[in-house]
């Protein structure tokens, strides 16, 4: 048998009776404690925890309902049985009235025993469901008390975007757009500032059975302290299907039970300080790249004006102009990577020669490649005009000649070479480096992508993320054939124009 109550107070003053209820409540009740009178019942509930009482309603010191009046004073909401007799149902009716959860007759048949386990599971469960509502009501509580004393804003919707809740948060966001005390449809209150935002919002909760989540941003104008500022806000907007295993409703009907949830959460000081480090960075970037190229150019000018006989100063010319082109390099990518980001990221397309884009590309990195031993060199088939923006398709070229570089070890080559067809044009950067196995070339394109055995190699893994990203801008694509130890190559394909 399955244990309903831990312990249960019999209060019995017949020795019969009570074994015969003792014997029948074995199978439910872990622990029995009796008592012969109302005083030891009394005495024997401010000494022990139980969670049941069955109480004869007839005492010879006091009656049932005496006893009940003080467990209520002391236990508020404790199963009570009352036992009767069968001429006694008129008083046990009274009890139910003053609070007993329960009466039963003492008449100990063959059946007894079952009924009063239906009684007792009876009463099991509406401790279960009372149980079930206090932690439900407890957590409802808690959940609205985090909701109104949170700072981000959050409101419940219907799914025609009229407002059934809001919390402080929401409601003072709402007062800055609208200066109304009522609160109004979600979709005219965000139109008042952003159209697109409106838009946004009205096309989610159309489709707000399919489980909606948007994010969004929203810019409020604001007055503080008799100036004009702009703040701004991130919208999470979110819904769940509601379970309809159990409920046959049209579509229509339904759309009057749905809820959406809108969080909305203050960003200005996170989209400040974004805006502080990417014009820092800009700034800082700007101010070093100007004396970097004067000291790649002083060295190349430099290497061009000594005598043949001084080859140690040349090498030592080459590692420099090497280091400074990696800070150059290094520096696009940051700042490439940022502005990509950002959403920033902007390609301004022509027509250019690409023999010539290719050979300038390749003077620029002879240095470097000459300082490591290797072979640098450019095989444009024919005359080709490529549709890229210049600037950055350059920095696509240098990034691959950059890594190539840096993985191919002393004595091997690199080569850049193009052909072209009515669709695309594809240019070849191919050296004879470490080569990427099979297995972990999807890893390349990734942010800070670095595969773990080029860790000790100067980097920051941004370089092949940003070199796809430009390609991508462009409409076109980048592969990439390796195999360990044998070397790479990597294809960039542009769209064809003429």
């Amino acid at each position: 048998m399955t244990e309903l109550f831990s312990t249960a107070l019999l209060i019995e003053d017949e020795p019969a009776h009570a074994e015969l209820i003792k014997r029948a409540l074995k199978s439910y009740v872990g622990n029995i404690i009796h008592a012969p009178t109302g005083e030891d019942g009394i005495r024997e509930l401010g000494e022990h925890y139980v969670d049941l009482v069955l109480c004869d309603l007839n005492l010879p010191d006091m009656t049932a309902l005496d006893i009940l009046a003080q467990v209520h004073e002391a236990r508020p909401g404790l199963a009570f049985i009352v036992l009767t007799s069968s001429s006694d149902l008129e008083s046990a009716v009274k009890a139910m009235r003053g609070g007993a959860s329960d009466y039963m007759v003492k008449s100990f048949s063959s059946d007894f025993k079952g009924r009063l386990e239906l009684m007792l599971n009876r009463l099991s469960d509406e401790e279960a469901r009372k149980i079930r509502e206090i932690q439900l009501r407890s957590e409802r509580d808690a959940f609205w008390t985090a909701a109104h004393s949170t700072t981000d804003g959050l409101a419940i919707l219907t799914s025609r975007g009229e407002i059934v809740f809001e919390n402080r948060a929401f409601c003072l966001l709402r007062k800055v757009i609208s200066e109304t005390d009522h609160p109004e449809n979600i979709v005219s209150l965000t139109r008042k500032l952003s159209a697109s935002v409106a838009d946004a919002i009205e096309e989610q909760l159309k489709g707000v059975g399919q489980n909606a989540l948007w994010l969004g941003e929203l810019a409020v104008p604001v007055m503080v302290q008799d100036k004009l500022v702009t703040r701004y806000f991130e919208l999470n907007l979110s819904a769940n299907r509601l379970p309809l295993d159990s409920i046959s409703l049209e579509a229509e009907q339904l759309d009057e039970f749905r809820r959406v949830i809108l969080w909305t959460k203050d960003i200005t000081a996170k989209k400040d300080q974004e805006r502080m480090n990417r014009d820092l960075l800009a700034t800082t970037t700007h101010d070093l790249k100007g004396p970097l190229g004067a000291i790649i150019n002083s060295c190349e000018l430099i290497d061009s004006m000594l005598p043949e006989a001084e080859p140690k100063v040349g090498e030592l010319l080459n590692r420099v102009s090497s280091s400074s082109r990696n800070c150059i390099n290094l520096i696009d990518e940051l700042l490439s990577a940022r502005r990509i980001q950002d959403g920033v990221f902007v390609v301004k397309p022509k027509l250019l020669d690409l023999a010539d884009e290719l050979h300038e590309v390749v003077l620029d990195y002879l240095p470097m490649a000459k300082n490591k031993n290797l072979s640098l060199s450019d095989k444009p088939a024919g005359d080709i005009k490529i549709y890229a923006d210049a600037i950055a398709f350059r920095r696509v070229l240098g990034n691959l000649i950059n890594n190539a570089i840096k993985f191919t070890p002393s004595g091997g080559s690199i080569e850049l070479a193009s052909e072209y067809d009515e669709q695309e044009v594809r240019v070849s950067c191919a050296d004879t480096g470490l080569g990427v196995d099979a297995n972990l070339q999807h890893t390349l394109f990734e942010k800070y992508g670095r595969l773990d055995r080029d860790q000790s190699i100067d980097g920051t893994g941004l370089g092949l993320f940003v070199t796809k990203n430009i390609v991508d801008a462009h409409g076109g694509r980048i592969e990439v054939k390796s195999t360990g130890g044998k070397g790479t190559t990597f294809i960039l394909s542009f769209p064809y124009k003429e």
